[in-house]
């Protein structure tokens, strides 16, 4: 937790292109510090003998880049779109968790996050000021195997993902214009597929895609993950993600969206029990 906390310090004084090294570098010291004496092998046993089995990978490193805008509107219902596409990450927690029997698996995914986008040109072109992001992501759902060899498995996978987004525009020029803040609470259900290949008896490559709406116009997820499994109860792995949100809801004064896709590399430890 130290660790993390310090990261998150870190990332306030530093550029998207620094923090992507600083991964990097994190992922590095992850494997160092992770590696045994000797690696066993992924022991699947497991996979029939009818009990719950469970993965947690606490405190995920997600180093995501924000490309789009928000659309935030005046008291006056004179709406227009704020960049945040040069987003600083100021803070963030995440924690992803499955359980698995047999052929089903359930699993939990938790992203909070804070993003700060300084010099920002608003709508009239003139008007500059900082853009902050608050979000709170949260995803419930299963998938079932619909084929399992020893060398590969193919899953359907279906759940909600909830989005919590707050944002507030700050003017430059804050004795003249007061902040422009918008919210929403977004709900969505998505459905979509998960491959895992084994390339070796303990490293495992595993890509997964789905799609949804809901309250969203379309939202869309993809990640790719290449996972070390170097004994029973622990892995490293490292990989990269995209996530894609188009939403807008309200007219006038109270008109508020967000076309934002978030995507950067992703690295974590599990832990198997």
């Amino acid at each position: 937790m130290r660790t993390f906390l310090m990261y998150c310090r870190i990332t306030q004084n530093l550029g998207f292109n620094d923090a992507r090294m600083l991964l990097v570098i994190g992922l590095a010291a992850l494997l160092i510090c992770s590696i045994p004496a000797t690696a066993k092998s992924t022991n699947d046993d497991h996979k029939a003998d009818n009990e719950w089995h469970f993965v947690l990978m606490p405190l995920y490193l997600w180093g995501v880049t924000l490309d789009g805008s928000t659309t935030l509107s005046t008291p006056e219902g004179d709406s227009g779109a704020y960049p945040v596409d040069t987003s600083e990450l100021t803070g963030a927690f995440t924690f992803h968790i499955e359980a698995k029997k047999n052929k089903w698996n359930l699993f939990a995914d938790y992203l909070y996050a804070e993003y700060t986008s300084e010099n920002v040109t608003g709508p009239l072109g003139f008007v500059r000021g900082e853009n902050e992001l608050t979000v709170h992501i949260a995803e419930f759902g299963g998938t079932y195997s619909v084929i399992e060899k020893h060398r590969f498995e193919l899953e359907v996978l279906a759940g909600v993902r909830y989005l919590s987004v707050k944002n507030r525009f700050t003017f430059e020029r804050g004795d003249l214009f007061d902040p422009l803040e918008g919210s929403a609470n977004i709900w969505d259900g998505f459905a979509g597929v998960r491959f895992t290949g084994k390339m070796t008896e303990s490293i495992s490559a595993r890509a997964r895609a789905d799609i949804g709406t809901g309250d969203s116009d379309m939202v869309w997820n993809a990640i790719l993950t290449v996972d070390w499994r170097y004994n029973d109860w622990g892995s490293v792995y490292a990989g990269y993600r995209w996530l894609d949100y188009d939403f807008k809801e309200g007219s006038g004064p109270d008109e508020f969206g967000i076309n934002i896709r978030g995507e950067g590399p992703v690295v974590g430890l599990g832990f198997y029990w």
